[in-house]
């Protein structure tokens, strides 16, 4: 009898027996999981990556898709790292993931970089911002309330606000915020958005934690994103830092939920980014001084003539913050809400102090 493992908005994770798992997806879900076929069918005719999956069926339709491939029994890299007490054994799994990644971007891609720059890192963003800013909201916010238990509709307002523009006091902190302000601050670091071609490899596009299945000593990454032409290596490196940065979800119940108060001249936040837990605490952020490591000694030197790509991966714990946030809104909002919070707050302390802070 088939069981369900995971089940989301448009896609149904499947066991379908012991030993195979099938994905399918309905509606916009079915674009998304065709170009993860593709890639996947890339790698079984081509590459032969053993740390991605190899589909054995497929089927593409206009509002339906699924492909299967072998069930893989293992924990996911965001669990292990907070469960396995020996933090030598998650050292080495973060070695092998980024190992994995290095392979992976061995292949050149074909996509321009100047293309891939301004489509993912300021187009994308900025679409999904316009439409919460340009939207009339008829919820009004109570005068104060708690993230935890937070209606979608009332976090819609919320970003709304933020993206027009507000001043938000974070933990005493004050930050006059808005999409505006988000795009002239990141257009500031042009040059480091701007490099080389050779930096266009063949990437994941979603290495994030909770992709990442250990099995057999091994680092599989599930649910490429499917860039067939390509893309910045950075991309994929800034979505596995930000795994340990509040993007990935399992952080949210990892912290106590923060309040917020309506305030005249904006919103006022207490009890931003407070872990439930030390150990978590100080796992946390050994695990993203262990990947900054990894990065600065395996990764930067295999790309000499591009002296600005650990910057950009810096950069890239808040663009894809940023433009994944809105994207919870309606299943997660919470989350939404936890995530543009703690991304607001760490990107300006990033941009007043001019360098990036591991604490």
């Amino acid at each position: 009898m088939a069981k369900i493992l995971s089940k989301g908005e448009f896609t149904t994770l499947t066991l379908t027996d012991d030993s195979t798992v099938t994905k399918t997806a309905i509606d916009e879900g079915a674009e998304k999981l065709a170009k993860e076929i593709d890639f996947l069918k890339l790698n079984k005719s081509k590459f032969h990556y053993n740390f991605l999956p190899h589909v054995f069926s497929y089927e593409v339709k206009e509002k339906h898709a699924y492909y299967s491939i072998p069930y893989l029994s293992g924990p996911l890299l965001r669990d292990y790292i907070y469960s396995e007490p020996d933090f030598l054994l998650c050292e080495q799994s973060l070695e092998k993931t980024i190992a994995n990644l290095d392979s992976l971007h061995r292949q050149p891609g074909t996509i321009e970089a100047a293309a891939f720059s301004r489509k993912y890192y300021f187009e994308r963003l900025r679409g999904r911002w316009e439409k919460l800013k340009n939207e009339l909201s008829d919820t009004q916010l109570q005068k104060s309330f708690s993230v935890e238990g937070i209606s979608s509709s009332d976090v819609r307002s919320v970003f709304s606000l933020i993206a027009k523009g507000t001043t938000l006091l974070i933990d005493g902190k004050e930050i006059n915020f808005s999409i505006e302000h988000l795009a002239s601050s990141l257009a500031s670091f042009q040059k480091t958005f701007e490099f080389p071609q050779t930096s266009i490899r063949l990437i994941h596009g979603d290495p994030h934690a909770g992709n990442i299945l250990l099995h057999d000593d091994e680092a599989f990454f599930l649910d490429p994103n499917g860039f067939m032409d390509g893309g910045d290596v950075a991309y994929d490196f800034g979505k596995l830092l930000v795994s340990f940065d509040w993007h990935d979800l399992s952080m949210m119940s990892m912290l106590e939920s923060a309040n917020i108060e309506v305030v005249s001249n904006g919103l006022r936040v207490t009890n931003n980014k407070v872990y439930k837990d030390d150990f978590i605490k100080e796992r946390h952020v050994a695990l993203r001084r262990k990947i900054m490591e990894l990065l600065t000694e395996k990764v930067v030197p295999l790309y000499a003539d591009d002296p600005l790509l650990l910057q950009r991966i810096k950069l890239l714990l808040y663009v894809h913050q940023f433009s994944f946030a809105p994207t919870l809104i309606k299943e997660k909002p919470e989350t939404a809400l936890h995530i543009l919070l703690n991304a607001i707050s760490d990107y300006s302390t990033f941009t007043e102090g001019g360098r990036f802070s591991l604490t």
